[in-house]
C-alpha cells in the first residue's frame, strides 16, 4: 500500500490523518506530563517525541493556544 493510500484509508477510519492523530496524542501526552508538573520543558519535548523544546513549545502553542510554560502554570498554579 503507497503512502497516500494509507493516509486516506487511515483519515477515512480515524477521521484524521496520520500526522494530525500523533500530533493530538503526543499533546495529550505532553499535557499529561505538564499538569503532573515534575519535569523540564525540554524533558517533556524529549518523552513525547520532539529533539527540541523550541519546536514542542511550537507545536504545542498552534494546538492550544498557550505556549506549554502557561498551560503548566494554570493546571498547577507554579512552574
Amino acid at each position: 500500500m503507497s503512502r497516500s493510500a494509507f493516509a486516506v484509508r487511515f483519515k477515512h477510519l480515524v477521521g484524521e490523518t496520520p500526522l494530525e492523530y500523533l500530533t493530538n496524542w503526543r499533546m495529550q501526552k505532553a499535557t499529561a506530563l505538564l499538569q503532573k508538573g515534575d519535569k523540564k520543558l525540554y524533558e517533556v519535548a524529549k518523552a513525547v517525541g520532539y529533539d527540541s523544546d523550541a519546536s514542542f513549545s511550537k507545536a504545542f502553542k498552534r494546538v492550544f493556544g498557550v505556549a506549554p510554560r502557561e498551560y503548566r502554570l494554570n493546571a498547577t498554579g507554579h512552574l
